[in-house]
């Protein structure tokens, strides 16, 4: 795909999840019949193909609400971690807090997790072993001549900013559809004069 293509896929040292990634995008063109770079809908794969062609959309379309669709493959939280660690003050030993608010880590080194997560903390699962995957992209990666750290861990901290600013806005707007929604349905409400 990268050199027929030169399909690449953004900020592969966030994704968690190549192989996912690359299974979700092929089912988005094929089962689905949706460009990757502008969401729209045709009616069979072969326009959906001819389409992403021809205007040059063989790219994922990976900002503002595109990076919700991707959050399950990304993950940007080790650019808040180097930050962390650069500000964090030498003589602060008390404890540090996740971003989630869910997790604690002791001096000592152990991770104190929130009583409503016990049960994910009681399973035990078989780790996934994709490393021949990541590996063998990576070696396509660094023959095109990509460079891992180019874009520093500023570009991280960027899209992880756009990732929450694009759920904080949809949330707005979910809000004020229920608002709205919730005032137009009470009419059961009214008041009965004359009782």
């Amino acid at each position: 795909m990268s050199t027929a293509h030169s399909f690449f896929l953004p900020d592969f040292d966030y994704c968690t999840d190549p192989a996912g990634l690359i299974d979700y995008l092929g089912k988005k063109v094929t089962d689905g019949n949706m460009c990757l770079y502008c969401n729209q809908r045709f009616q069979e794969t072969t326009a959906a193909q001819r389409h992403m062609e021809s205007k040059g959309h063989t790219k994922m379309g990976y900002e503002g609400e595109f990076l919700l669709e991707y959050e399950d493959f990304y993950d940007f939280t080790s650019a808040n971690e180097s930050d962390a660690a650069a500000e964090k003050d030498p003589n602060d030993e008390a404890y540090d807090l996740d971003g989630t608010g869910y997790e604690m880590t002791l001096p000592s080194g152990a991770v104190i997790g929130h009583r409503e997560l016990s049960r994910f903390y009681k399973q035990s699962l078989r780790p996934v072993k994709d490393v021949a995957l990541v590996s063998r992209v990576v070696g396509h990666y660094k023959a095109l001549g990509w460079k891992s750290d180019e874009q520093g861990m500023g570009y991280a901290r960027n899209m992880l900013n756009q990732l929450n600013r694009a759920k904080k806005d949809q949330y707005k707007k979910r809000l004020s559809l229920g608002m709205q929604t919730n005032k137009i349905k009470m009419e059961h409400y009214r008041r009965a004069y004359g009782f």
